[in-house]
């Protein structure tokens, strides 16, 4: 036990359990750096320390967050713009696909302007169908140049 009439000790631990000078290690080998008795150092009033602040009551609750709206038109022209540029090799087919996802990323955008939704899929899908149609029309008239 401690004696009531002693300093608090901040520093540590004065050995094993109790103060009785021994490490946890029964075998007597120093197990940790607290083997040796610490001195009593008196307690120091605010020295480093400062107390987390009390907190009362129940946490703000400042509402659910709101949904960012969503632009289909934008989401399908990202889509067949990115299949256009994927499968611009394929004639016909990804010109198409191309074109789609042109037409449909550029509502996607008007819509964006209109309703304040999501534009970044739309000019995605807008870019992706123009490098999409640029590739596809190359692949065509390498196609038709071909004797």
């Amino acid at each position: 036990m401690t004696d009531p009439n002693q300093p608090y000790d901040p520093t540590g631990y004065a050995g094993g359990p109790q103060g009785s000078g021994n490490s946890w290690d029964s075998g007597g080998n120093a197990g940790w750096a607290g083997n040796q008795p610490t001195q009593n150092v008196p307690y120091q009033q605010g020295a480093g320390y400062q107390p987390y602040p009390q907190q009362h009551g129940a946490p703000a609750y400042y509402g659910a967050p709101t949904q960012q709206r969503t632009n289909p038109m934008g989401t399908a022209g990202f889509v067949l713009g990115l299949l256009g540029l994927l499968l611009f090799w394929i004639p016909v087919f990804g010109m198409i696909m191309a074109l789609l996802g042109v037409i449909f990323g550029s509502v996607g955008i008007m819509r964006h302007r209109r309703d304040n939704s999501g534009s970044g899929l739309a000019i995605a899908g807008l870019v992706l169908g123009i490098l999409g149609l640029i590739l596809a029309v190359i692949v065509l008239v390498a196609v038709l140049a071909v004797p």
